[in-house]
Order: C-alpha cells, then sequence, then structure tokens
C-alpha cells in the first residue's frame, strides 16, 4: 500500500495525479441521485408485491390479468458499488484532489452510502494518510467533508425507522455484504479510520481554523464526533421514491459541486440584493443543528468523546499561551471570533458542546422535543425559528461562551465586567462575531441571558438606539429580542426600543429595520407584554414620519399647522404603510411586499383582541379587493395575514367575526379566479369553514356553482368543489344544509375528542389529572354498580393511570373516529333491526 502512494513533500504527504483512464471511466458511468432513488423505489416496491404474490390481496395490482414487467436491480447503485471496490484501494485520494474526479467521488458517494455502510468505509479508508493535504484542498476538502458525514451518519433517505430500513437492505441484498465482502475483513473499524482522521488534523487545528477549507472541514469533523448534522433550509434533498417528502436528506453533506465545467468567463457583478432588516444570510451560525436519526457507529463511545474533547480544548484556546482559569484581557481569541473562517467554527463549536451535552440530549430524547408547544409553532414563512437546547452552568459551553467574552466569575454585577462589554460592544458590529453573539443568545442558560444583555447595555435606551442604527448590530438586537425568556425581560426591552420606534426610524424605508419592529411585536405576542405600549409607539411613529417627510417639502408657513396636528396615527392607518404592496407588473406576477411588515401584521393579529380592532380594520377596510386578491395569490401574504385571521383561535368572536364577514364581501365576485390558484385556493376553503352563517356560505357556494366548468379543469378547483360542498349545492337545498352540518357536527366532535386525548397525555399536570379522575369515575359508575367488584375497577383505573397504556388510547380514539366518520347516519335501519331481534325473541320465547 505505501508503493502505491507517494513520499513526504513539505509536511504532509500529498497523492499523485489520478490516472486519466480512471476519470474517463467514472464519466462513463451513468450517476445521478434521484434517478437512482426512483430505480431503487420502484424495485424495492416490486419485491415486496412479489413476497405477498401468492395472497389474494396482491393479485388486484394485476389490472385484467395483465402481467406485471419484471424490474431489474438498480443499475446506478449497482455500478457505482462495482466502482468503489475497483478504486477504493489505490485512487480515491488522487480522484479526491481532481475536479472532475472530485465530482464523481461524491456522487459515488451519496447513491451508494445511504444504502451500503461498507462503501463508506472503504472511501474513507481510501483517504487515509492524506486527510491533511485533502482538508486544505479546495476539491479534496468537499470530498472529505461528505464521505465523513456520509460513512457515520447516511442520510435518512430509505425508511422512517430501523425496521424498515433492514428490510429494504435485505431487498438489496445488502444486509450482510461485511460477511460476504472478504477485503472488508481486512479493514479498520469505522471507529479507528474516525479517529485516525481527528489524530491526523488534532495537531494542526491551529492552522486549519484560519483555512478557508481547512475550516470546513473541522466543522464537519466536530459534528460528526458530536453525533449532530447542520441542515440549511435552503440545501437540495433527494428522497427515497421521489423528490423531497417526509423521507427525504435534507441538507445532508455538503453543497454539492464546487468547481466548473465551463471555461470561465468575467460576468458583470450583480447589484446586492436589498435587505429588509430580516436576513438570515447563509452562515454557520444561523443553520439548525439536530440530531443524528440514523447512524454506524455509537456517539457514546468513549474514545470518541475523548477525541471531541482534544478538539474541543484545541479550538477553544487559539491563540492563548496562558495556563490556569485567570481572565485574560481580550486577544488573539477575540480576532479570530471575527475571522472569516474561525468565526464560523467557533460559532459551530458553540452549539456542537451544547447539543452534546449528556444533561441536554438526555432532556431531549427523553421528552421528545424541548419546549413542544413552541417547537410545534415553527414556520419557515412566519420567520418563527425553533427553540435551541440551553446549555447548563459550568458546562464546556458556558467555559467557551465566558473565554470568548474574557467574562470574570468573581464579578456580581454584570455591568461592572472589565472586558465583556467591550468585547459585546465590538463582536456585534462585526459581520461575523455578530453569528457568534446571536447563537451565544439563543443557547445560554437564563442566567447568563440576562446577565448578557446588561452587561451590553442593551437595557439602556441610548446603546440600544446605537446597536438598532447599526447596519450590523440590528440583527443581533433582533436575536436578542427572539430568544427572550420571560414577560419582565420583555418589558424591560420594549422601553430600551421606545425612542427607536417613536421616532420611526424603525419603520422608514431607506433605514431597512423593519426586522425590528416584527421581532418586538413577536415578543409581545408571545408573552402579552406591554403590547397596548406597542400599538402607542407605533402610531406616534408613523406620525413622526409623515411629519418630517411633510417638512421636507413644504414651505416655512405651513410648518405651523403641520405642529398643530395630532401626535399619532390611527392604527388602521399604519397597515398598509407596514405592508408597503406594490401590484405585479404584469399578469400571472406576484406582488411586492415588505416581509418583515407583513411578518409583523401577524404577531399584531395575535395580540389581545381588543386590540386587534383597529389592525383587522386596516385590513378589510383600507386594503381593496385587488390588493387581497393579490395578498391571496402570495404564500407570504396569505400566510401572514389572511391566514391569521382565518385561522385565529378566536375566528368566532369579535372582532374576527366582523372581519371575516367584511374581508368575504371584499372578495365576492373574485372566489372562482381565488379557487383555481396554488396558493389562493386555500383562503377560499378556510373562508368558507369560518364563515359563520349558512347563508353566507350558501352565497359562498353559490358563487362557486357558477363556475363549475371552471372549477373542474384542474385539482384545487375540485378540492374546493368537495370543501365548500359545491355539488350538494346544486342537487339542492336540502342536500347541501345536511352537508354543512354533517360537517360541523364532525368537527365539533373531533374537536372534543382531541381535547379529551390531550387532557390524558398531560399526566405532568395536577389539573389534568383531576379532570381525568373525575371523568372516569362517571363513566365507570354504572359498570361497577352492575358487577358489584370494586377491585377490579381499581385495577382498570391503575391501567389507564399508566403512562405506558397512552398510545393504545390514541390509536383507539382515532379508530372510534373513523369508524364513527365512515357509518352512515342511518336511524331507520337501527330501528329496523332492532324489531327484528324482538320478533326473534318472543319467537324463541
Amino acid at each position: 500500500m505505501s508503493d502505491e502512494r507517494a513520499g513526504n513533500e513539505g509536511d504532509y504527504q500529498r497523492p499523485r495525479r489520478p490516472d486519466a483512464n480512471t476519470i474517463t471511466y467514472l464519466r462513463s458511468l451513468p450517476l445521478d441521485e434521484k434517478a437512482s432513488a426512483d430505480e431503487i423505489y420502484r424495485y424495492v416496491q416490486f419485491q415486496q408485491k412479489n413476497k405477498t404474490k401468492e395472497s389474494e390481496e396482491v393479485e388486484q395490482y394485476n389490472h385484467e390479468g395483465e402481467e406485471e414487467e419484471d424490474v431489474d436491480y438498480p443499475t446506478i447503485l449497482s455500478a457505482s458499488l462495482t466502482a468503489i471496490n475497483e478504486i477504493y484501494a489505490k485512487e480515491v485520494a488522487s480522484l479526491a484532489g481532481d475536479e472532475l474526479g472530485s465530482e464523481r467521488i461524491e456522487m459515488l458517494a451519496r447513491i451508494a452510502c445511504s444504502y451500503s455502510p461498507l462503501s463508506g468505509r472503504k472511501l474513507l479508508y481510501g483517504l487515509s494518510g492524506y486527510h491533511l493535504h485533502l482538508a486544505t484542498h479546495r476539491y479534496g476538502s468537499h470530498v472529505l467533508q461528505t464521505i465523513l458525514e456520509l460513512a457515520v451518519s447516511p442520510p435518512p433517505s430509505m425508511g422512517k425507522d430501523e425496521n424498515e430500513v433492514k428490510e429494504i437492505k435485505k431487498i438489496l441484498e445488502l444486509d450482510n455484504e461485511e460477511e460476504l465482502d472478504e477485503e472488508a475483513q481486512n479493514l479498520p473499524s469505522l471507529k479507528e479510520l474516525l479517529l485516525s482522521v481527528a489524530q491526523e488534523l488534532l495537531p494542526y487545528s491551529n492552522q486549519l481554523a484560519v483555512h478557508v477549507c481547512g475550516s470546513h472541514v473541522m466543522r464537519t469533523l466536530l459534528c460528526v464526533l458530536a453525533g449532530v448534522e447542520l441542515i440549511h433550509h435552503q440545501s437540495s434533498s433527494v428522497s427515497f421514491g421521489g423528490e423531497g417528502g417526509e423521507n427525504s436528506a435534507q441538507g445532508v453533506g455538503p453543497a454539492i459541486r464546487r468547481g466548473k465545467f465551463k471555461p470561465k468567463k468575467k460576468k458583470k457583478k450583480k447589484k446586492p440584493p436589498v435587505d429588509d432588516g430580516s436576513s438570515t444570510g447563509n452562515n454557520a451560525g444561523v443553520w439548525k443543528m439536530d440530531y443524528v436519526q440514523q447512524s454506524n457507529i455509537d456517539f457514546k463511545d468513549d474514545d470518541l468523546q475523548e477525541m471531541l474533547t482534544s478538539l474541543s480544548e484545541a479550538l477553544s484556546t487559539l491563540g492563548n499561551n496562558s495556563n490556569g482559569d485567570a481572565v485574560q484581557p481580550p486577544g488573539e481569541l477575540q480576532k479570530l471570533a471575527c475571522h472569516p473562517s474561525a468565526g464560523p467554527l467557533l460559532t459551530v463549536l458553540l452549539r456542537v458542546l451544547t447539543y452534546s451535552a449528556v444533561s441536554v440530549k438526555t432532556k431531549i430524547t427523553a421528552g421528545g422535543k424541548e419546549g413542544n408547544e413552541e417547537t410545534n409553532r415553527c414556520d419557515r414563512r412566519l420567520g418563527i425559528t425553533q427553540t435551541e437546547p440551553y446549555f447548563t452552568i459550568n458546562s464546556d459551553a458556558e467555559k467557551l461562551a465566558k473565554h470568548l467574552l474574557c467574562w470574570d466569575s468573581s464579578v456580581e454585577n454584570s455591568i461592572d465586567q472589565p472586558y465583556a462589554r467591550d468585547i459585546i460592544y465590538g463582536l456585534s458590529g462585526e459581520p461575523r462575531g455578530s453569528h457568534l453573539l446571536e447563537t451565544l443568545f439563543r443557547t445560554c442558560h437564563d442566567d447568563m441571558y440576562e446577565s448578557l444583555y446588561k452587561c451590553g447595555g442593551f437595557d439602556n435606551g441610548e446603546a440600544m438606539t446605537e446597536y438598532v442604527q447599526h447596519d450590523v448590530s440590528n440583527f443581533v438586537v433582533q436575536a436578542l429580542l427572539a430568544s427572550v425568556r420571560n414577560k419582565d425581560q420583555a418589558n424591560v426591552l420594549i422601553n430600551s426600543l421606545e425612542h427607536v420606534i417613536c421616532s420611526g426610524y424603525v419603520m422608514g424605508r431607506k433605514n431597512r429595520r423593519c426586522g425590528v419592529l416584527w421581532r418586538v411585536a413577536e415578543m409581545c405576542a408571545k408573552y402579552n407584554a406591554g403590547q397596548e405600549i406597542l400599538l402607542k409607539h407605533i402610531r406616534m411613529g408613523y406620525a413622526a414620519l409623515l411629519q418630517t417627510e411633510g417638512e421636507e417639502g413644504e414651505g416655512d408657513e405651513n410648518k405651523k399647522q403641520r405642529h398643530k396636528k395630532k401626535n399619532m396615527v390611527d392604527i388602521d392607518e399604519c397597515i398598509p404603510k407596514l405592508l408597503h404592496i406594490r401590484p405585479p407588473q404584469k399578469d400571472g406576477d406576484r406582488i411586492q411586499l415588505d416581509v418583515a411588515g407583513a411578518r409583523a401584521v401577524y404577531q399584531l393579529l395575535h395580540f389581545a383582541p381588543s386590540l386587534c380592532g383597529d389592525v383587522l380594520t386596516g385590513i378589510t377596510e383600507k386594503l381593496g379587493s385587488d390588493n387581497l386578491e393579490w395578498i391571496a395569490n402570495d404564500g407570504i401574504g396569505s400566510r401572514c395575514i389572511l391566514d391569521a385571521i382565518l385561522d385565529n383561535p378566536k375566528s368566532k368572536e369579535a372582532p374576527f367575526s366582523n372581519a371575516i364577514q367584511q374581508l368575504f364581501r371584499k372578495l365576492n365576485g373574485r372566489l372562482v379566479s381565488l379557487s383555481v390558484e396554488r396558493v389562493g385556493h386555500h383562503t377560499v376553503k378556510k373562508l368558507f369553514r369560518s364563515l359563520q352563517s349558512l347563508d353566507d356560505k350558501a352565497e359562498l357556494s353559490d358563487e362557486l356553482a357558477s363556475g363549475m366548468n371552471r372549477l373542474s379543469g384542474n385539482a384545487m378547483g375540485r378540492s374546493v368543489m368537495d370543501a365548500c360542498f359545491v355539488r350538494e349545492y346544486c342537487e339542492g337545498e336540502k342536500a347541501w344544509t345536511d352537508a354543512v352540518n354533517k360537517q360541523a357536527r364532525e368537527e365539533e366532535w373531533l374537536k372534543d375528542i382531541v381535547g379529551k386525548g390531550e387532557g390524558v397525555e398531560s399526566s405532568n399536570d395536577n389539573l389534568g389529572n383531576k379532570k381525568r379522575k373525575r371523568k372516569r369515575k362517571k363513566t365507570q359508575s354504572e359498570p361497577e354498580k352492575k358487577s358489584g367488584d370494586n377491585n377490579d375497577g381499581d385495577s382498570d383505573n391503575d391501567a389507564i393511570d399508566d403512562g405506558n397504556g397512552d398510545e393504545d388510547k390514541k390509536s383507539s380514539a382515532v379508530e372510534s373516529i373513523m369508524d364513527a366518520i365512515s357509518i352512515p347516519d342511518d336511524t331507520k335501519g337501527k330501528e329496523e333491526k332492532k324489531r327484528k331481534r324482538k320478533r326473534k325473541r318472543k319467537a324463541d320465547e
């Protein structure tokens, strides 16, 4: 093996140039990820049908006696496995450093490693001895990242659970591949290969941290050792049996393809995109991190944990030559936090240490998602991010955070910190350092969070104004507002933001700071704090904007009259200004609106109902019918504005019920055209469900009935016809009324059943337990009297109280719901059956 590889050149080994014949061979292979997934899906489905072909049920797959065509073994997967066996022992490292070869190696890994863990081991073994060189190589670094991730944690593209994955591997004849392959017995284990990568890179962690390619490899290595993965929401995904879906492997592996096939050409510089103050950017600090669901290695292994600790310690002490835990003045580490390569690496390290902590991991795995209610509210269109776990006191993550901030734990008052205040101020204004500070706000524990924002001066009005006005640090303010922990902190931050809101600075179009207003509204809606104060500040802010705009265009004579006008603008007049709707330039185009402003309106609609009246008036009265139709056809607009009204928990109460009525009147005559649109048809269905009067629903169905030919032309229109009972309306008034009433009864019944189920699930809630026991006593009182056996009844109650029976109760409740929905309401048939039973009893007697 050593003869096939080049010797030392410089400080590390470099592989030889790849063989031209090998590159030609790899380029001739028909490698395509989506086509491979489709082939495997069809083959697995065919084999699963053949297993049960003897039963009568599966014979229904053949239509009119036609024979199904045989599906061959997936050719792309077979070619990928063969190619890996051909090249892994000699030329993988050489190919990884070639522009064309690296692209083919990554493609082979993505196709084969999902189904063959042995292929991942072979590819990783082929890179042995060249990790340092490849980590600093333009193409090789991406190959090393891809193979590391896919060999240790292949994407969950095959199935939802382990049993399904094992079945698919068995069908593909890859379940016993290591026993059948003689060469596999001579390969090192995956743990040994992973440790060899870390041991080779550990001594050079200082140099790799500031390297544009090496820092990315170090990020991947940290995530692999900790059992987590970085997922970007814009990453492409290829799923098993199709594109996208629940089983898609989203964001796994680095983005594929760095090189260019076409010759480089000079391109005109594009203008930078306009920033509305709510952008998250493409940075590791804002990526989603999650635990690996399926892995080929035990992340709890002591050797792996020890290596992770060694790497984190080496990176935590970058540029620091001092010993001990004494607080040192800012130096090289703080400069590296602002480095374009080392900054994101430190951000990932902070999150990895947070997620890898035993206490945090145990808390999440034992209780499902941390913060169930808040996690379920995540929505990318609404900008609601998932709540991340917090690191604990005296954890490695807290030590790293204090080391970065030069935090002196002996100082009780956070304001008196000697260095931390200046470091927070400096990091907040730097593009890379600000991401690190945002991550710190999202992951620190509650006590440290309060100390941080007080130390940074975010509770001071003058300092907060300076932060908001800065082009970079305003994003730190948004992250701070999005991670507030309690109502008292929310009230403090509202007071510190009073000046920038009342002056109209955050609402000004030229300033592009509406994202701050959106986060403030989100905080007020979440903690029910300062809602009336915020609305007052918004009114004063727009009044100040109107006054300054008027003074710029008026002379001295009219200024006095301008100053005499009221100092506040009504909220209903502020809503159109927040949305800033621009009509589409041509038919078929989408409207342009302020995304941050639309999200702010969504949060304002979740204030107390008594404060939502003017906001609803600004939508239903100040916006024309054309604007509302454009909003209904826009993804962001319909989700933030119309859905906030129609799906609101208080939609059946005033003022939302009146707003829904006005919204229906505004959209009259436009419902048919909305019903055939990809986005707009959802609004029509929700509008029908939200209307309380049968007359209004009948009017809506009548308008849709007039356009049945158009609605029948596509799937969206047909779904609207089903949801609004258009066919039943054409049959007659009685059929339509019965269908609507039946739907209302089923919805109410489902709500009652779901409410009971939630009461059973909340076993930690004392009130829920009390209610549950009272209900059981009522339902079981009669059977206990009849049987006369109280002990059996107590044992039943104990069985119900056991938490292990929750899943059985859920499944039985769902089955009873589905059975009741499927059974028609035939009272005459029931009476006839009773009569027959009575006759039979009399005949027997």
